[in-house]
């Protein structure tokens, strides 16, 4: 027969018992989550980073044609290049910024 003392103590150690594995459970799916976030993190870091090189390239290939254009006196072209350019300047700052994120 247990006592009242036992009893409470039972209950405790079955309270204790209850909310370690609902910690546990939640602990271990919120780990997971986060490994696989930087895992995912660190393979698009590195895509941007590709894309950096190659973004880089491309406002290269901008300025070089900017100045055949206006050489040939197609200066009306330069405005739809100058529209791309700026729009690579903006995805290359961005492509900094996560360069400058550790993982």
């Amino acid at each position: 027969m247990l006592f009242s003392k036992e009893r409470v103590e039972l209950g405790l150690l079955q309270d204790i018992q209850s909310d370690y594995d609902f910690l546990l459970k939640n602990f271990s799916s919120a780990e997971d989550k986060f490994y696989d976030a930087i895992e995912t993190a660190t393979t698009n870091k590195k895509l941007a980073l590709k894309d950096l090189d190659k973004l880089e390239k491309l406002q290269k290939d901008i300025d070089s044609a900017e100045r055949k254009l206006k050489e040939i006196g197609l200066d009306n072209q330069v405005s739809q290049l100058n529209k791309i350019k700026s729009k690579a300047d903006e995805m290359i700052k961005s492509a900094t910024r996560i360069k400058n994120i550790n993982i």
